[in-house]
């Protein structure tokens, strides 16, 4: 089931989503993205014409309280490097999706690069993270 997208120097993986609630106002995207080049790039976040928008963010814990932020400017993906988009870190909020994501569902999406350009992907809904038997975030889907 695993999936992947190259452009120019950029390897995506696997983008997917968790399902949401009928009220959702995000939802979530992971991916990874390797840079096999030998310059940096820049992840800008992207599109889908199932949300409002999709923009880059960041989960940390802080005195045992979550924060969840914008990353603003996107995100430098290093030369021969590896970003991993997944739960409990970055992640892209899909926000005000137009409805709820089910199981089984192909999320499409153009992601945007500063170098690269833009690449249109999907994104697979799927119950928990791929090759985990372990929701790590359960319900992160809305926030």
């Amino acid at each position: 089931m695993a999936h992947s997208y190259i452009v120019g120097a950029l390897k995506i993986e696997h983008p997917w989503s968790r399902p949401t609630p009928i009220s959702a106002l995000t939802a979530v995207g992971y991916l990874v993205i390797s840079n096999t080049g030998a310059a940096p790039d820049r992840f800008l976040g992207g599109k889908s014409p199932f949300a409002a928008q999709i923009q880059i963010h960041l989960m940390s814990m802080d005195r045992g309280i979550m924060r969840m932020r914008p990353v603003d400017g996107g995100m430098v993906l290093p030369p021969h490097g590896t970003v991993r988009f997944e739960p409990g870190g970055y992640h892209l909020m899909l926000v005000a999706p137009k409805r709820p994501f089910r199981i089984g569902d192909r999320i499409p999406a153009t992601l945007l690069f500063a170098r690269a350009g833009a690449l249109h992907v999907e994104f697979y809904v799927q119950a928990e993270a791929p090759g985990d038997g372990q929701d790590r975030m359960s319900g992160m889907g809305s926030h």
